[in-house]
């Protein structure tokens, strides 16, 4: 993680030009095991978005530029919210996310009108 982070750093204080080349050797070394295998580059590009639903090269430079990034189940999320003081006013999910709706007390009125609310399945917070 820590080396990750360091460069990630270099990164984002490159030239355009060493951004490029960055891009291009996290790409390979991405590349690497499938090409190992025997796989043609092109082909596991194209097929790149369809899987990820965003470019290859987009994923690199989302990757290098961005900071790092660790799952948390529905469980520890709202966790964190009851310490923080928070309440969950809504869930929504979509391909691999869970959004959260999160206001203070305070706004929970107002996130709420006119919404009707529902219980959420058990399984969520597991």
């Amino acid at each position: 993680l820590f080396r990750s982070m360091l460069l990630k750093q270099f990164y984002r204080n490159a030239s355009a030009w060493r951004k490029e080349q960055l891009e291009i050797a996290v790409g390979l070394h991405w590349l690497r095991p499938l090409l190992l295998a025997g796989r043609g580059p092109f082909a596991v590009i194209r097929e790149f978005a369809e899987q990820r639903g965003m470019d290859f090269w987009t994923d690199v430079r989302d990757w290098l530029g961005g900071w790092p990034m660790q799952f948390a189940s529905a469980s520890v999320v709202m966790a964190f919210a009851r310490r923080s003081g928070l309440h969950c006013v809504g869930v929504r999910r979509y391909g691999g996310n869970t959004e959260f709706r999160l206001v203070r007390a305070a706004g929970v009125a107002r996130w709420t009108a006119d919404q009707r609310c529902m219980a959420l399945p058990h399984q969520l917070f597991e």
